[in-house]
């Protein structure tokens, strides 16, 4: 499995819960450090990554907060990863041996890599988000 960093899991998460409020609400950043139990700090500044890349914007003033800059069907989870992380996640190539075994697997192994690329680009922030309301409505809480 690829591992992807806490900064693009946090980003995303706070990318699900703006998604859902598209396109008349923001939210602020405490409200989704809250609801997410992820540090406040932390969270601005993964956002402020995501504010200069043009996927969110921010609402100044009283009641101010943050907003999709465009339909969540149009972020890519390659642009959220691009735009919160300094190198690409993807598949660690440690034998550089000049031989026709190592030559194989790399081979393979850049395959696989095309493949999550293209996965990556094919999935959208409203995906994650109709996914996120499927489980909230599947799930029921007894009192």
């Amino acid at each position: 499995m690829i591992k992807i960093t806490n900064k693009t899991h946090y980003a995303l998460r706070f990318l699900i819960h703006v998604a859902e409020i598209y396109p008349t609400g923001h939210l602020s950043i405490a409200e989704v450090a809250s609801k997410e139990n992820i540090s406040e700090k932390f969270l601005e500044s993964i956002v402020s990554q995501l504010k200069a890349k043009g996927i969110v914007r921010a609402k100044r003033g009283a009641g101010g907060g943050y907003y999709l800059s465009v339909q969540p069907s149009a972020i890519t989870l390659m642009q959220v990863i691009e735009a919160v992380e300094s190198e690409m996640p993807g598949i660690a190539e440690t034998d550089d041996s000049d031989t026709h075994t190592s030559y194989v697997i790399r081979q393979q192994l850049l395959e696989l890599d095309k493949i999550i690329t293209q996965f990556l680009k094919a999935r959208t922030i409203a995906d994650l988000q109709q996914a996120y309301d499927q489980l909230q409505a599947g799930q029921m809480f007894y009192i």
